[in-house]
């Protein structure tokens, strides 16, 4: 597998370039390889960074900016790592499902560089992935015996038991173990590791170590996981804890024995009831007289079957499984807009927390629906007696609910523990952004405190509102951010463009956020520095260029207000729109003054004029950002101001325009424009923006009062017919009649 996109330099989320591979079950490796493409070999290599994470979009922090309040970081596969061209990374055991990969250029510069100016390097990350797989695999059934032995040559094995809904827990038993030597002494001796993991390979640690003596029970050891994940597969790993000799072999039996909850059932085909129940096997994955199509089906079929039918733990032996309230998602009218509700429906989620035992709320997150989205879980504990104080616990957990004490309680891990204390006035809210696809249980339970002294038990019930929806950003992105969604070959994210100098994923870290003074500055010099258009306007109005004239009026117009759009969110019409005029408007306004130069018949000059609005209008659309967008305009109007220039000079016998006119006019006028457009070629940075883009405005203004030719009259103009259009000798007897010492 593998796949291919172009990179970009950070600013956002959205400059990052995300890649999707799957990774199928029972995976022993994963390898995956990167390749950095330049479209020139004189291209050098940039610094990328890529990160890693399995179940949703990693999460990404370049510049090291503040997350918002509350936000609950989820750990990654792997954190973000920098390659310079090539990498490769080994992933051993992964999880299955969809592994998400973000990769940008990690580019520090802050120079505005426009495109087309020297080597136009573009870069490309190309990612393969190759997934070896674990082949040798026995299934176990519940309370069938599995034997197995492991020697010199072979001295490591695996097993994979089907966890069906309505397990409460179940025990991994190796009974039977001892050590045969080839003359028949065996050694009463257990040297092995056992160890298990849901959904995936067993990792190489987490071992349980077999090397003990039979106990009463007869077994040597075993794993046992309470509340375990269902509707997955468990995996077990048994190896040998030292290199065996050649006449040595360990022999022992696997068994799963699952105990059902009391107050729940699971799903079996009668098809398959009688192999389930009285299948047995011989050491390989077929469990009875007739073999099990897929181990899948026996929850996908409509009937129900009830556990003192099947090989768990029956009776007494029944546990009382933790009660799950399932929130049901409602779809808003936006994308990643969700809200999770009891199956009451009760808008307000409102919860009774027993001091004997906590809630354990459930809902599920989509793959490729919810994760680009932010999970927000807000929390409020109702007024409780003045003199004691109540402490709610949120555990937040993907795939199992937490686990349990034997007398209820709720233990949870340090990263997966949320507080909420009666003194958060209007209750408190976290977010989780680009959540994991998979089941997610919330559970929460009630500590009270009287006198800086705790104790569990709070003696009356405690009323706690939960709400839980999904929402595309953080809080919005607050005042100082938009928030948008971006969509990529069916992958979709919402992420936040911050302005004003603010950062992070909530656009609230302001360490770098400007001063009111800056701002105030940047928007007037980006915005007022339009108005020395003014006095080229009224020039060109009294010399009668009347077009000449309205290109600079749209020129100022456009360039104003699309500045005060961009820098202040003041917009007046599209975003888009005011960027467009602002292109298209200054390229128009360089070309009609070179144009207006030229000494060239009205029909003529006309003709140009409509050639290069519609030439212009494509190459703003088609790349406003490009060098080339303003250079052709320019260069055009140059070529033909020097050939009409050329015609009077060779037909007047003498330089034209005159010396003079050179010096007191034209080489100050190109001069400005010349310094003017090498400062927004070269010199434009992020930092220096508003100064150095004002000075291109004022330049080009300026410039336009020098370079405008004299007045015209209507004797100047010139009206040719349609036949006189193709007669070249008249063309050249109206350019020498209409000659003068100006240009």
């Amino acid at each position: 597998m593998y796949q291919e996109k172009r990179l970009s330099s950070y600013d956002n989320y959205h400059n990052t370039a995300i890649f999707r591979f799957p990774v199928q079950s029972e995976v022993k490796v994963t390898y995956m390889n990167f390749t950095q493409i330049r479209n020139d070999v004189k291209c050098k290599f940039v610094n990328l960074t890529v990160a890693v994470h399995q179940g949703s979009y990693p999460v990404i922090n370049p510049d090291g900016s503040s997350f918002p309040d509350n936000t609950v970081l989820r750990p990654t596969v792997l954190g973000e790592q920098t390659m310079r061209s090539n990498m490769t990374l080994i992933f051993d055991n992964p999880n299955p499902g969809y592994w998400f990969l973000g990769a940008y250029i990690s580019n520090n510069n802050d120079r505005i560089t426009q495109k087309g100016l020297g080597k136009d390097c573009n870069y490309r990350l190309l990612v393969q992935m190759l997934n070896i797989h674990e082949v040798d695999i026995t299934m176990l059934i519940d309370s069938v015996l599995v034997e197995d032995s492991l020697d010199d040559t072979h001295n490591v094995t695996m097993f994979r038991y089907f966890v069906p809904p309505g397990v409460g827990s179940f025990k991994f038993i190796i009974s039977g173990c001892h050590v045969k030597h080839l003359d028949g002494k065996i050694n009463e001796e257990c040297p092995l590791n056992i160890t298990a993991r849901a959904n995936a390979l067993p990792m190489n640690d987490g071992y349980v170590t077999c090397n003990a003596t039979r106990d009463d029970s007869g077994f040597n050891c075993m794993i046992e996981e309470q509340h375990s994940e269902t509707k997955v597969w468990y995996y077990l790993l048994v190896q040998v804890t030292e290199p065996l000799l050649l006449n040595k072999t360990v022999q022992f039996n696997v068994t799963v024995q699952a105990t059902g909850c009391e107050n729940n059932k699971y799903y079996l085909s009668k098809e398959d009831e009688n192999d389930w129940t009285t299948g047995t096997s011989h050491g390989y994955s077929s469990p009875g007289r007739h073999a099990i199509r897929d181990i899948m089906e026996l929850y996908l079929y409509n009937v129900q079957y009830d556990v003192s039918g099947s090989g768990m733990d029956t009776g007494d032996n029944l546990m009382q499984c933790p009660e799950i309230i399932e929130l049901e998602a409602h779809d808003m009218t936006t994308i990643f807009s969700v809200a999770y509700y009891g199956s009451t429906g009760n808008a307000t989620n409102i919860f009774q927390i027993s001091p004997s035992k906590p809630i354990i709320t459930s809902l599920d997150i989509r793959s490729f629906i919810d994760i680009g989205g932010t999970l927000k879980i807000f929390a409020s504990v109702f007024e409780v007696n003045d003199t004691e104080s109540v402490s709610i616990i949120l555990c937040v957990q993907r795939d199992r609910i937490p686990s349990m004490t034997s007398d209820g309680r709720m233990e949870c891990l340090i990263e997966n523990e949320l507080q909420l204390n009666d003194t958060d006035v209007g209750g408190k809210e976290w977010f989780i952004p680009f959540p994991e696809a998979g089941s997610w249980y919330i559970a929460a339970s009630a500590q009270c405190s009287k006198d800086n002294v705790v104790y569990e038990d709070c003696g009356t019930d405690i009323l706690m509102e939960m709400k839980v929806h999904l929402t595309p950003c953080i809080k919005g992105c607050g005042k100082y951010g938009n928030c948008y969604v971006s969509y990529d070959a069916g992958l979709s994210y919402a992420y936040c463009a911050c302005k004003y100098g603010y950062r992070g994923w909530g656009c609230t870290d302001d360490s770098e956020a400007w001063s009111r003074t800056y701002f105030l500055v940047q928007v007037l010099l980006l915005t007022l520095s339009n108005l020395f258009f003014i006095p080229s306007i009224i020039l060109a109005v009294y010399r009668r260029f009347f077009p000449e004239a309205i290109v600079y009026f749209c020129t100022m117009f456009f360039s104003t207000f699309y500045h005060a759009c961009d820098s202040s969110d003041y917009c007046i019409m599209k975003y888009d729109t005011l960027q467009f005029c602002d292109f298209f408007s200054s390229f128009m306004a360089i070309f009609c003054t070179l144009l207006c130069m030229a000494k060239l018949p009205e029909h003529i000059k006309q003709t140009f004029t409509m050639l290069a609005a519609f030439g212009i209008a494509i190459g703003v659309d088609y790349n406003r950002f490009s060098l080339w967008a303003a250079l052709v305009p320019t260069l055009s109007g140059l070529v033909i101001l020097t050939v009409s220039w050329s015609y009077q000079c060779r037909k007047n016998k003498s330089c034209y325009p005159s010396k003079k006119l050179w010096l007191i006019r034209i080489l100050p006028g190109l001069t400005l424009a010349g310094v003017g457009f090498l400062l927004f070629a070269l010199l434009e940075k992020e930092d220096n923006y508003q100064y150095v883009h004002s000075v291109w405005h004022v330049c080009m203004a300026v410039g336009i009062l020098f370079l405008l030719p004299s007045k015209t009259s209507k004797n100047d103009e010139h009206e040719f017919h349609m036949a006189e259009l193709m007669d070249i000798s008249t063309i050249h007897a109206e350019l020498v009649e209409n000659e003068s010492p100006d240009y």
